[in-house]
């Protein structure tokens, strides 16, 4: 169905530009509408605008419209909308790539701060596109639709340790956003692709995935604890971030040798740590520090050695071991970087080195499995935060999302945690105001706001 012309721009107000597209009046909020900044390319497909005129077709944004306008089609037949839902479809489509039998979005690798700097694709994203052309498929009846709304969703089965975004557990499956080694499990996206998938118990059953969300609830259900933070009134974006520590010999001024240091999350994860990466989310020793490597033996410059390490909530203890390769008198001590919350930042701040162990090395080669105190874990997996801002004030979007995506998945499967940790966090939006760290950003109505935030 072609999309017909219009002449003059229904959505200016929502700061949209671009390609003309039918008014959004009924999923999308106009405050998040604005947020996006979308511009709507020549083919209809939406994309974010940046100040300087440059584009990025973000992923994400022809499911927002999408679903929009096949909203707009249920509930009034105007065969405009679904026009618009179809052509903002097929200029997605045409962006996807055959991944084995799936289908996917990728996205494309990004710097060294990022999580991973390789193209990858999100389980949360998917998610939307499956229930997107699923919804295209009932709209329509057109089976073109049910078939890709079958692909997009064998790309979220896809194991994590072949590119994919499944976490396979012994308790249950977890949904990824980045195929990072270290489980990480990013609460909002984990939480979002469930709902979206579960939202409509007929997309569930007709394309036959009750089990794997099942199993995603499972995994969920052992695994929310690890995300509250009741000592800062908050839920966790993730279960893993990175962490400074250091090995500093405190009697000797010798230069450290060690030989097979590795790093440990809990009994199932367990990393070499080598020096040749710059990125923060890798486990590797500082090549400043490092002399020389030759098979598993680091030969340091100094007696001290820092290593970068993605540390995990997900199973404790994280461990360091290692074997003190070089014969040396004296006490090595364990210390960690670590800093504070900040409302405002995504790590810690104002850090500084602490000391988390000792032991004494008695001038002879000794192996050493040191673990780092849960005191020392506090935030790692950092808590959300209000540096995102909507309609002119800081915003925690993320933690009011994991209260309303929790409730939402409820409707689905009663499970009282679930429950539970949304209306826990959702008293923790309550006492915001009474919170040194929080008032600045507690909204007038606090109650309110824990439900009014972007689904992303």
């Amino acid at each position: 169905m072609a999309m017909p012309e219009i002449a003059d721009n229904p959505n200016s107000d929502l700061g949209i530009t671009g390609r003309v597209l039918p008014r959004i009046y009924l999923k999308l909020p106009p405050d998040h509408a604005r947020y996006y900044k979308i511009h709507v390319l020549d083919d209809g497909y939406p994309a974010q605008r940046f100040e300087g005129g440059e584009f990025y077709e973000h992923p994400l944004y022809p499911t927002y419209l999408i679903e929009e306008f096949v909203a707009q089609y249920e509930a009034a037949k105007n065969p405009e909308t679904l026009a618009a839902a179809e052509m903002i479809a097929t200029a997605a489509l045409k962006r996807m790539q055959r991944f084995g039998d799936a289908l996917v979005f990728w996205y494309p690798g990004e710097g060294a701060h990022a999580r991973v700097s390789c193209p990858h694709y999100s389980a949360l994203t998917q998610a939307y596109y499956t229930r997107c052309f699923f919804d295209l498929w009932i709209a329509t009846n057109n089976s073109h639709y049910e078939d890709v709304a079958r692909q997009l969703f064998a790309s979220l089965t896809i194991a994590v340790e072949k590119e994919g975004v499944a976490r396979y557990l012994p308790y249950g499956i977890g949904m990824e956003e980045l195929p990072l080694a270290t489980p990480d499990l990013i609460l909002n996206g984990w939480l979002s692709a469930i709902d979206v998938l579960c939202e409509k118990p007929q997309l569930v059953a007709r394309l036959g995935f009750s089990d794997f969300i099942a199993r995603n609830l499972d995994a969920l259900e052992k695994l929310l604890p690890d995300y509250d933070c009741p000592g800062y009134r908050n839920s966790r974006y993730s279960l893993s971030g990175p962490l400074y520590v250091r090995l500093r010999l405190l009697t000797s001024k010798a230069p450290l040798v060690l030989r097979d240091v590795r790093f440990s999350v809990g009994a199932g994860f367990d990393f070499d740590i080598g020096t040749e990466n710059d990125s923060r989310w890798a486990n590797y020793a500082f090549a400043k520090d490092v002399e020389s490597q030759v098979a598993s033996t680091i030969r340091f410059r100094s007696h001290t050695a820092r290593f970068n390490l993605v540390a995990s909530q997900f199973s404790l203890p994280n461990q360091v071991s290692f074997t003190v390769d070089k014969p040396v008198l004296g006490l090595l001590a364990l210390e960690a970087y670590l800093g504070r919350y900040e409302p405002l930042a995504s790590a810690p701040v104002d850090g500084k080195w602490t000391r988390l162990s000792m032991v004494g090395l008695y001038g002879r080669r000794k192996a050493c499995k040191l673990a780092i105190p849960k005191s020392a874990m506090d935030l790692v997996g950092y808590p959300t935060n209000f540096a995102k801002v909507l309609d002119g004030r800081n915003r925690n979007i993320y933690h009011e999302t994991h209260i309303r995506r929790l409730m939402q998945i409820a409707e689905y499967q009663n499970r009282p945690i679930f429950r539970h940790y949304a209306e826990k966090w959702r008293r923790y939006t309550r006492e915001w105001v009474h919170d040194p760290r929080y008032m600045r950003f507690a909204p007038e109505d606090a109650e309110a706001a824990a439900f009014d935030a972007p689904l992303t």
